[in-house]
């Protein structure tokens, strides 16, 4: 269209100048103004067509600007979301170490507090073995003597009274040796048991049945003297309480476990109600928990008690 209003223009004035020739100059002077006008449309038509044109190509420009902008504001965004993202992360995996950090210490702290609590006792039963020994020996002879001054009339009554205060100060000076850590490691593990059941029977009257493996397995040290006392603690709680009932003890070996079963016929108690908290108990669990075992108690009152203890064992047998 542009083109076309420019030829018209050019056409108007070869028009008016052949008309000027011709001495037409009214006819002349009116194509010639119909050339301008159509010169001056065509140039406005141009002047809008590049205005079309350079508004085109702002608008082209502003929604690339805008293109370029939503893209580094997305960027941006992006950006600081990984940032959170890294940063939840590592809070939660501080969080999480601090939280074993924290369990491991309280784990290292209960075993030291258990393993000062057990030499405690040791040597507390050490002391009293000594007491034990030195005080069987006299208690037997001043009994003895005591007997020995009482006039019976059948004199076998009198040395059979005499005898079982023997055989009673006898059991007490073996007692006395097993509580000594030292005599403990000079023994086996079934003499230790077998004995102490035996000389227990004697003093208490309580019946023991005991299993122990047929096999002979070694045992290290620890663990031997940390079964032998728990047992000491467990027929102690027996001579206490299960008086007139019976005693069962078992011990085998599955695996790479070590389980020690033990059931009487007593009384019971309430579990609730001890929470735990006995001296026996503690020292118990305590052993217990130094060798990475588990120990679990069931009883309730007139249903006697049962212990299920477990301890990792790997040691090959004989």
């Amino acid at each position: 269209m542009v083109l076309l209003g420019a030829h018209v223009a050019c056409l108007g004035l070869c028009v008016g100048d052949v008309l000027k020739a011709s001495g037409n100059f009214e006819e002349a002077v009116k194509w010639k103004d119909k050339s301008i006008a159509a010169k001056v449309s065509a140039y406005q038509k141009t002047d809008n067509t590049q205005v079309r044109l350079l508004s085109s190509l702002l608008d082209l420009k502003n929604k690339e600007r805008e293109i370029i902008i939503q893209h580094a504001h997305n960027q941006k965004i992006t950006l600081s979301l990984i940032i959170a993202g890294l940063f939840i992360a590592g809070l939660i995996l501080f969080i999480f170490w601090v939280v074993q950090h924290n369990k491991a210490r309280m784990q290292r702290q209960q075993f030291i507090s258990a393993k000062r609590f057990i030499e405690l006792e040791e040597n507390e039963k050490d002391r009293t073995a000594k007491d034990l020994h030195d005080i069987t020996g006299e208690f037997v002879l001043s009994i003895s003597d005591e007997i020995d001054k009482i006039d019976f009339p059948d004199e076998s009554v009198k040395n059979k009274l005499i005898d079982q205060v023997e055989d009673i100060g006898e059991s007490l000076r073996q007692i006395s040796h097993r509580l000594n850590k030292a005599m403990i490691e000079k023994l086996t593990f079934d003499e230790l048991i077998f004995g102490y059941c035996e000389d227990f029977y004697r003093i208490s009257g309580l019946p023991i049945e005991v299993e122990l493996p047929e096999n002979e397995y070694i045992l290290p040290g620890e663990i031997v003297l940390h079964i032998y006392r728990i047992i000491q603690e467990l027929l102690s709680n027996a001579a206490k309480y299960a008086k007139d009932g019976m005693v069962e003890l078992k011990l085998s070996v599955d695996g790479k476990k070590l389980i020690l079963a033990y059931r009487d016929t007593g009384p019971g108690f309430d579990l609730k109600e001890l929470n735990g908290n006995g001296m026996g108990f503690m020292n118990i669990f305590e052993r217990v928990k130094l060798l990475g075992g588990k120990a679990i108690v069931d009883s309730s009152p007139g249903n006697g008690a049962e212990w299920n203890i477990v301890i990792p064992y790997s040691h090959k047998k004989n």
